[in-house]
């Protein structure tokens, strides 16, 4: 499949992937050839279903010619950004905490805005209080923490964080295998 870009470049797209995963993976990865040396670098930015997503490493090119190029370019979403950032709680990355989900989230926004001030305490569900020790980890590794002791789901849309009974909706579809039942096999990957 052939792109063509704004500056009017054609790329052979070899490949384009995308996941999202539930409280865990979110990327863009493309490869493709380019008949030129592309301006591609870290912090390049583009939006996919009005959510932005930065390349965070350095693409992958390998010369092929004189005149071909390969890359292999991954954007991520902005979530990989509470990796960034050390969870502290008065300058201490070490310490214990007590409060409800929403005190625990207002306390990761908090260390995010020191590095991004959009950052935002998106939807919660009301919790009870509950005491939780950190040692040294990230905003990231600290909502999983969190999650896992509330029993809740994260998700971040933009620079916005919830932490909710459930993300998303139940769509009622139910599939079913076998003869007479719809499908005949099914794969997952």
């Amino acid at each position: 499949m052939t792109i063509t870009t704004e500056k009017g470049i054609e790329l052979n797209l070899l490949q384009a992937s995308y996941t999202n995963r539930l409280m865990g993976d979110n990327s863009l990865v493309f490869n493709f050839i380019s008949p030129i040396v592309l301006d591609v670098e870290v912090g390049d930015t583009l939006v996919l279903r009005g959510n932005a997503m930065v390349i965070r490493k350095e693409p992958v090119v390998q010369k092929i010619s004189s005149n071909r190029f390969s890359y292999s370019i991954t954007f991520e979403g902005l979530r990989y950004q509470l990796n960034d950032m050390p969870l502290m709680d008065e300058g201490d990355i070490t310490f214990s905490y007590f409060g409800d989900a929403e005190q625990y989230l207002e306390l990761i926004v908090e260390n995010m805005k020191t590095i991004n001030p959009l950052w935002s305490v998106g939807n919660i569900s009301v919790t009870e209080e509950k005491h939780i020790s950190f040692d040294d980890v990230s905003c990231m590794e600290a909502i999983d923490i969190i999650c896992k002791e509330f029993a809740l789901e994260w998700n971040v849309i933009g620079y916005s964080i919830d932490l909710v009974l459930k993300v998303g909706t139940d769509s009622g579809l139910e599939l079913e295998y076998g003869r007479g039942r719809g499908l005949y096999s099914i794969t997952r990957s």
